[in-house]
């Protein structure tokens, strides 16, 4: 579609390799300080992992959420194998329009919407006639 800044939209590669740096990184951090026994190639191995799985997940919800069908060379790409057109995906994907509803201010997180109630970002969603009324 015209209009996105595609860059905006989709989770590079070099995007998911520096997010599984940032997560090592604080992973070690937290491990050494924490004086734990469980072993550095452990959470090495579990940062990179869920970095993958988030650069996947995002591609995928956050695409779908804009009506995207993505064609990059350099990216990860949509995980066509998640599950769509359920409860989860459906809400993910409504809160996530409901983040552009509040002009960026609040529901941040579509892949991890639990981490707006953490941080205090999360507003609840309107009934979508009441949404559609506010745009």
């Amino acid at each position: 579609q015209e209009g996105f800044d595609i860059n905006a939209i989709y989770f590079h590669t070099k995007t998911t390799a520096l997010t599984a740096a940032i997560g090592a990184v604080m992973s070690t951090g937290i491990l050494l300080a924490s004086d734990s026994t469980i072993p550095l190639w452990w959470t090495l191995f579990a940062s990179t992992g869920m970095a993958a799985a988030h650069g996947f997940l995002w591609n995928t919800l956050h695409s779908d959420s804009h009506e995207l069908e993505l064609d990059i060379q350099d990216g990860l790409p949509q995980a066509k194998i998640f599950p769509r057109n359920n409860f989860y995906s459906n809400w993910v994907l409504r809160n996530h329009t409901h983040h552009h509803t509040l002009n960026g201010t609040a529901n941040f997180n579509i892949v991890c919407p639990g981490a707006d109630h953490i941080f205090g970002t999360y507003v609840y969603l309107e009934d979508d006639a009441e949404t559609e009324a506010r745009v």
